[in-house]
C-alpha cells in the first residue's frame, strides 16, 4: 500500500533536507575560514555562515509553533526540531582538520 504525503509532511521533508544541506555547508565554510587567508574572502563566508544561521533559526521557529498544532504529524516536527538544534550547536574542532 502506498501513502500519499500530505503537504505539511512535504514541507517539513523539504525543510528537514534544507537543514541537512545547511548543516553541511556550514561545516565547509567553518574549515575554509580558518583557513582563508583573504579578507573579502573571510568577510563573505562570515556573512554566508550568519545567513545559515538565521535560516536555521527561522526553520527551528516555524517548526516550534507548529508542535502547537496537533493536527500536523508530531514525530516529523519533533525530528525537524532536532536536526536544526543539531545544526545550529554544531562546533567542530577546526584544530583535528586542519
Amino acid at each position: 500500500m502506498q501513502k500519499t504525503l500530505t503537504s505539511s509532511e512535504s514541507v517539513i521533508g523539504n525543510l528537514c533536507h534544507e537543514i541537512a544541506v545547511n548543516s553541511y555547508r556550514k561545516q565547509s565554510l567553518l574549515i575554509s575560514i580558518n583557513t582563508c587567508n583573504n579578507h573579502d574572502l573571510y568577510l563573505r563566508q562570515n556573512r554566508e555562515l550568519e545567513i545559515i544561521n538565521q535560516r536555521s533559526q527561522e526553520i527551528l521557529q516555524l517548526a516550534s509553533s507548529w508542535k502547537r498544532n496537533k493536527s500536523l504529524d508530531q514525530l516529523s516536527i519533533k525530528f525537524l526540531i532536532e536536526i536544526t538544534n543539531r545544526s545550529l550547536s554544531k562546533q567542530i574542532n577546526l584544530e583535528q582538520l586542519t
